[in-house]
């Protein structure tokens, strides 16, 4: 059997076909053609030697085409979390650790994403508030309990804590628990 030739035409086709499956972002399709380049030389493989020069031209050909969108891929993944109930400061470091760094043009417009519309009367931003809304429904404690608790203290103390360790603030965590259901349901609609 003839060994793989790994060069351009390969990277090419290997690319294009992982981004046509899976929306990632510049970093993450970095990281899966290197081990995917790894396991063929394992195969025995004939490796151009520039391969890694030519895996980034052909990461950057994507990128101009479009296919390969960190900025999209960051707003989607951030408006997901958020849906699901995850804080504006975890929705960051969990881009941070797929590749989106802090200085990058994606992570600026998550952070406009994030940092959303202000509440009326409020000084701080919606977007924890309304993420903290979704984590209480989802867990069924605040605004959103299914009935009223033995000891309302101590449930609120266990609720907050579980907010606090989740990565929300104690100001954000005591707001969402003190709210009625119909205040927070408003704010849900936010999200869509």
């Amino acid at each position: 059997m003839k060994p793989e030739n790994l060069d351009e035409e390969w990277l090419l086709n290997a690319v294009a076909n992982y981004v046509a499956r899976y929306a990632a972002p510049r970093a993450t399709v970095l990281r899966v053609m290197r081990a995917k380049i790894r396991r063929a030389v394992g195969r025995g493989a004939v490796v151009a030697a520039d391969i890694d020069a030519q895996l980034a031209a052909v990461i950057e050909k994507h990128v101009a085409l479009g296919t390969i969108d960190d900025a999209g891929w960051a707003l989607h993944k951030a408006r997901g979390l958020t849906r699901r109930g995850v804080p504006g400061s975890v929705v960051r470091q969990r881009l941070r650790e797929r590749g989106i760094g802090d200085a990058a043009p994606a992570m600026a417009a998550v952070a406009e994403e994030i940092a959303g519309p202000e509440v009326e009367g409020e000084e701080q931003p919606a977007t924890d508030l309304v993420a903290g809304c979704a984590w209480a429904r989802r867990k069924r404690v605040g605004p959103f309990a299914r009935e009223e608790a033995a000891d309302p203290r101590a449930a609120q103390q266990k609720a907050l804590g579980a907010m606090a360790r989740s990565g929300y603030s104690f100001d954000v965590a005591k707001r969402v628990l003190a709210m009625d259901r119909e205040a927070a349901e408003a704010l849900l609609l936010r999200l869509g």
